[in-house]
C-alpha cells in the first residue's frame, strides 16, 4: 500500500476512534458565559449578570429545559468567576473550561436531566463528577441528584458547619471536616433494571489517573431515580461555588485529566505520530 493511501486508510479509523472515546462523556456542563445560548453558553440578564434562571436554557447534552429557581439563583454576577481547578496531589490536574456559579444568599436553581440520559431500565454503569468549594465554614449548601424543586432528596453533598456530607438511601455519612479548599466529587451509580434504581459508589478527592487507584465508598442501594440537578444554599455564610459537572459512561471520561496529556488526546496525538514514521519508512 502507498505512502498516501496509507495515510487515507489509517486516519478515518483514528478518528472513529477519537469519536469513540469522546462519546463516553453524555454531559458536560463548564458554565461557560457568552452571547449563545444554542452553543451552551449562559447569557446575561439586562442588568448584566449572568444567572441560573428561568428562561436560562444554554444547550447542554444530558439536560431538557431550562433552569428554574426558588428563593434566588445561582449566578455568575456581572463578571463572572473563572472555573474551580483541582489537583490531585499526584501531578495530576483536572481538565477545565469556562467560568463557575455561586450563591451567597439563600435560594436554589435546578435543571431536569434528559429523561434518556440515565437509563434505568438497562444494567449500566454512569459517572457523575463535579467541583464545589465554600468560602466559610460555617456555610451550608446542597448540591442534589432530587427531583423537582426540592432539594432534601438523595443522592446529593450536604453541608454545614460540622463537615461535608453524602447522603444516600435516607442516610447521611461524614465525608471530611468542612474546610475552603477545592474538592472534587465522583459518583459512580450502578443500575439495577431489576429494580427502579442504583447502587452509589462514591469517591471524594480522587486520584485522577485511574479509578482503580481510589477506594470507594459504597454508599447503598436507592430506589429512586433522580430528574433534576440541584443547587441550594440554604444560609448567608460565605459563598458556595458548584463547577464542571459531568456524567459519562466511564472513569476517565468524568476525570478528564490535564497533567498528562487526557487519554484520549495522547492516543490521538501518538497514533499520528505513528503514521508520520509509517510514511517516512515507506519513502
Amino acid at each position: 500500500m502507498k505512502a498516501k493511501s496509507l495515510t487515507l486508510f489509517l486516519i478515518p479509523l483514528l478518528l472513529i476512534s477519537y469519536t469513540s472515546l469522546q462519546a463516553e462523556l453524555l454531559a458536560y456542563d463548564s458554565f461557560t458565559a457568552g452571547t449563545d445560548q444554542a452553543a451552551g453558553e449562559y447569557t446575561g440578564g439586562t442588568d448584566a449578570n449572568y444567572r441560573l434562571q428561568a428562561g436560562q436554557d444554554p444547550t447542554i447534552a444530558g439536560f431538557s429545559g431550562s433552569w428554574q429557581h426558588s428563593g434566588g439563583t445561582f449566578r455568575m454576577g456581572t463578571t463572572p468567576p473563572s472555573s474551580l481547578s483541582y489537583s490531585d496531589g499526584a501531578g495530576n490536574t483536572l481538565s477545565t473550561s469556562g467560568n463557575s456559579v455561586w450563591r451567597t444568599g439563600a435560594g436554589m436553581s435546578y435543571r431536569s436531566f434528559d429523561s434518556n440520559v440515565i437509563n434505568f431500565a438497562v444494567d449500566q454503569t454512569y459517572y457523575m463528577s463535579f467541583l464545589l468549594q465554600v468560602t466559610d465554614v460555617t456555610k451550608q449548601a446542597r448540591i442534589v441528584l432530587g427531583r423537582g424543586g426540592a432539594d432534601w432528596y438523595d443522592p446529593a453533598i450536604r453541608i454545614d458547619s460540622t463537615g461535608f456530607y453524602l447522603r444516600e438511601n435516607s442516610t447521611s455519612a461524614q465525608i471530611a471536616a468542612t474546610d475552603t479548599n477545592t474538592h472534587l466529587a465522583v459518583l459512580k451509580i450502578n443500575v439495577n433494571s431489576s429494580g427502579t434504581g442504583h447502587n452509589l459508589d462514591f469517591f471524594w478527592d480522587p486520584v485522577l489517573s485511574s479509578e482503580g487507584s481510589n477506594i470507594a465508598t459504597n454508599a447503598g442501594f436507592n430506589s429512586s431515580v433522580p430528574t433534576n440537578l440541584v443547587l441550594s444554599s440554604k444560609n448567608t455564610n460565605g459563598t458556595v461555588y458548584f463547577d464542571e459537572f459531568r456524567i459519562g459512561t466511564t472513569w476517565d471520561s468524568v476525570t478528564p485529566n490535564a497533567v498528562p496529556e487526557p487519554t484520549t488526546y495522547a492516543l490521538f496525538i501518538g497514533s499520528i505520530a505513528l503514521i508520520v514514521t509509517l510514511i517516512r519508512r515507506r519513502k
